[in-house]
């Protein structure tokens, strides 16, 4: 049996999670620079950027992050640096894995499925009625776990 290449599966990830009408749109994001044909450099993302970037399409204004490995594919410590800042600045960070143990689709589908457990964490709106006072002070919200830090949330109006 041949090795699976990310790339294949970034791709079928990213078609699956259309197909399934995940709220997020997510795109390819290259890292480095790009030396087109004509000449000049385009910069891309900073070593170690996830292979996907996106936005959940609730409004929510959070940024979603997913690297996708290969069976095999070693994890550079650039990566890692990038996942922990993602996860500081309160990104959805998702680091998914190929496993040679399942078939090509199951593991498009385990990928599709915590792809839409970022998503419904990350795209979460924060409704009023899921919101509750928290022993410690604040708001908490029962669907996602975001709190407020302590502050009582303010009337948005409208």
């Amino acid at each position: 049996m041949s090795e699976v290449l990310e790339q294949d599966f970034q791709q079928a990830v990213r078609t699956a999670v259309t197909k399934a009408k995940i709220p997020v749109r997510l795109w390819r994001q290259p890292t480095g620079k790009i030396l087109p044909r004509q000449g000049g450099a385009i910069e891309a993302a900073p070593p170690g950027a996830a292979d996907l970037t996106g936005v959940p399409t609730t409004g929510s204004g959070y940024r979603i992050e997913v690297e996708l490995k290969g069976a095999r594919t070693k994890v550079g410590d650039d990566q890692d640096t990038w996942r922990d800042n993602m996860e500081a600045w309160c990104c959805g960070y998702a680091r998914i894995r190929y496993d040679r143990k399942l078939s090509f689709e199951a593991n498009v589908d385990a990928a599709v499925a915590t792809i839409a457990a970022l998503v419904a964490r990350f795209g979460c709106t924060h409704p009023d009625e899921d919101l509750v006072q928290h022993v410690a002070g604040g708001v908490v919200c029962t669907r996602c776990g975001w709190r407020n830090g302590g502050r009582p949330r303010e009337a948005t109006g409208g």
